[in-house]
């Protein structure tokens, strides 16, 4: 498999030299610590979530439990990226099981766009969990919906919003849980380590899945490829037929030993788009990191145009949204 992360961190380059607040290319996750200064994507210090990464950094050399959220391999993406903060800050975790008892424990929940009504797994630790645990820490997420449960949270619960929607659902609904703003996990992906990790598996996945209809091949030799969800219950959007729900193509889990497999394969696997469309915001974070054109297309619940406006818009010119 041909090495892609020379050429997609040489096309961000770019991004360096013409805005404001710029990571070098070794740059730290935030602080002016080194740890993290090993092939990081070279994006805006902002986007690694600096009052994020400060706030775990209180649990270096604590053990906790971590409750990884299922997905795809976007939801892989941002776990690998969550893996690879917990090994630099020196945090210990259990995985939490559903079986777990966090009375006394410090519980950190994944990242993602679970906390809405179509998804139940934060919504079901959150309760099972939220009076019981010493802390609990939820990792960047979008938040809609879930009033009831919002309104009963205490000041021992932290929720960091992927996007301001987020932030003010939280606020608006007189939580005691604190409330933050912060960037989607994957911002903070270091790929040359996920290729450490994870290359002979990841070159396996690739070679077994890689969408191989006439059709897929003629669009990934014209560059231009669309990447829509095979279930289109959440858009009226006519899906192409050459369409392919890559998340789901390279979906491994989100463990550890997992995460890494699947997010360096779906990393891979869009080194070789020049284009992209997708309504998968996960996908579109992803090709902003490589540098690639991405039309990012909105679904009812404004869960990507509000990410996309909090996250790529200011800094990321080739991402354009369509409502």
């Amino acid at each position: 498999m041909k090495s892609w992360l020379g050429r997609g961190l040489s096309r961000l380059q770019y991004r360096l030299e013409s805005a404001e607040q710029r990571d070098t290319l070794g740059a730290t996750v935030a602080g002016g610590h080194a740890s993290r200064n090993t092939g990081g994507f070279p994006i805006p210090r902002h986007l690694r979530s600096p009052e994020l990464v400060d706030r775990l950094r209180e649990l270096s050399g604590r053990k906790i439990l971590f409750h990884p959220l299922p997905g795809s391999a976007g939801d892989s993406l941002r776990h690998a990226a969550t893996y690879q903060l917990f090994a630099d800050l020196k945090i210990r975790f259990d995985v939490l099981s559903d079986s777990d008892d966090a009375a006394g424990e410090t519980l950190v929940i994944g990242g993602g766009g679970n906390f809405v009504p179509q998804f139940s797994s934060v919504r079901k630790t959150l309760l099972r969990t939220a009076r019981s645990a010493r802390e609990v820490i939820v990792l960047p997420q979008t938040v809609r919906g879930n009033e009831d449960l919002i309104e009963q949270l205490g000041p021992s619960v932290e929720i960091f919003c992927r996007d301001a929607e987020s932030y003010l659902h939280v606020l608006a609904h007189r939580s005691r849980a604190r409330a933050q703003l912060a960037h989607d996990m994957s911002f903070l992906v270091d790929p040359e380590r996920l290729r450490a990790a994870a290359g002979p598996e990841a070159d396996a996945l690739l070679a077994k899945r890689t969408p191989s209809r006439p059709i897929e091949r003629l669009m990934s030799d014209a560059g231009h490829r669309f990447f829509f969800r095979k279930t289109r219950n959440r858009t009226k959007r006519i899906c192409p037929k050459s369409s392919v729900d890559v998340s789901l193509q390279f979906k491994t889990g989100t463990k550890p030993g997992e995460a890494e497999v699947g997010a360096l394969a779906l990393l891979t696997y869009l080194e070789g788009v020049h284009e992209l469309h997708t309504e998968r915001l996960h996908v579109a974070i992803a090709g902003a990191l490589l540098g690639k054109r991405v039309y990012l297309y909105d679904d009812p619940l404004r869960i990507s145009g509000s990410a996309y406006r909090h996250s790529l818009h200011a800094d990321f010119p080739k991402v354009q949204l369509i409502d």
